[in-house]
């Protein structure tokens, strides 16, 4: 009976520190991208409740460009590595994603690489990077193949829409359909979210304002709003379409607390440079809250262009009215007929199509 008695207290006990220890987490990265420099805190947040609701669970400060998390998941949940760094010169108010995963049991290595999200080491996690690989190679076949930019959004759709049904009951197709809504038209977006039945109280906000977006498709006659410049003086789109000389106006939904909005600024004001005197010009509306950040953002990356916030977020008039849900983004209208010509243009993508329609 003794024997039997050690043996069970044995079992248990060794029972008892595997649950203990069966869904720890370890997240390392290493960020050469200038996004994480030493001495910043890197931010360890949990996505709840729907997409842009962050709760911060852990915090280091950054060595060597390195960061590293421990601790304990209960179930599989997007996160972030959040920082208030962008580069060198410019520090945001408050901390913006530079590297998404999912945080589940296990050892994750976090990447970013050529603008996306490449995180590795276990199960989910390695779809992530394989599904943003997948992607890439679809785009350079298309480029290789000099498809249309409409069949390679054709494509990229079924692509992401037949990953989506794969994995329509794991975090990682909720995590796809986070990351890529919004790179296609209104009506696709709505078709993936219909695809995550579970989770449509989690997406009700992009559900609804994909509905509204769709309004403004390609073809469709832009929608004029007025906000106010650092001055205080109230701009109107339409004064801008209508300025003589005026060719074709980017509108430009950006914020200084948004990573990807900052890294794409030295692409905009580089294409800027080069079409502005051909007819080319930018309103940019920003979603930022804090008027000093937006202020310092425009000077820091000299932004010469139209620049106006409500300074309310997404509440402000523009990003309100025009239904934006995630930045950048942007729309590029034709001022002579007022219409829509193309959307969301960056890159590499706006110059190309600012040299067909500007010879």
């Amino acid at each position: 009976m003794k024997h039997f008695f050690n043996f069970t207290a044995f079992a248990i006990i060794t029972m008892m520190i595997g649950c203990a220890t069966s869904n720890e987490y370890i997240v390392t990265g290493k960020d050469t991208t200038g996004r994480c420099p030493d001495g910043e805190w890197a931010y360890l947040c949990l996505q709840k409740e729907n997409p842009g609701d962050f709760h911060y669970i852990d915090s280091v400060q950054i060595e060597n460009n390195s960061f590293h998390f421990e601790g304990e998941i209960q179930t599989p949940t997007i996160a972030h590595i959040m920082t208030r760094a962008y580069n060198d010169s410019l520090r945001l108010a408050k901390p913006a994603v530079v590297h998404s995963f999912i945080l589940e049991k296990g050892q994750i290595q976090t990447a970013f690489k050529d603008d996306v999200h490449c995180p590795s080491g276990t199960p989910l996690n390695d779809k992530i990077s394989a599904f943003f690989n997948g992607l890439i190679s679809l785009l350079q076949n298309a480029e290789q193949q000099n498809l249309s930019e409409d069949e390679t959004l054709r494509q990229g759709f079924e692509y992401v829409k037949n990953i989506v049904q794969d994995n329509c009951n794991n975090e990682f197709g909720v995590f796809v359909v986070d990351n890529i809504s919004g790179e296609f038209s209104p009506k696709e977006d709505l078709e993936l979210y219909a695809l995550l039945p579970d989770k449509q109280e989690y997406f009700a906000q992009q559900i609804a304002d994909a509905k509204k977006a769709s309004q403004f498709e390609i073809g469709a006659v832009y929608t004029d709003v007025s906000e106010p410049s650092k001055q205080g003086e109230q701009i109107s789109l339409k004064s801008i379409v209508e300025k003589q000389g005026n060719k074709y106006v980017l509108l430009e939904f950006w914020a200084s607390w948004c990573g990807p909005c900052m890294h794409e600024m030295p692409n905009l004001k580089a294409t800027y440079e080069k079409y502005h005197n051909k007819g080319f010009e930018v309103y940019a509306s920003s979603l930022d809250s804090n008027r000093e950040d937006w202020i310092d953002a425009m000077d820091k990356m000299e932004m010469n262009w139209i620049n106006v916030s409500g300074l309310k977020v997404a509440e402000s008039p523009a990003p309100k009215q025009y239904a934006i849900t995630a930045i950048p983004s942007n729309f590029l209208i034709d001022c002579s007929t007022g219409k829509i010509i193309a959307k969301n243009l960056r890159g590499d993508n706006l110059e190309n199509k600012l040299s067909e329609l500007l010879k």
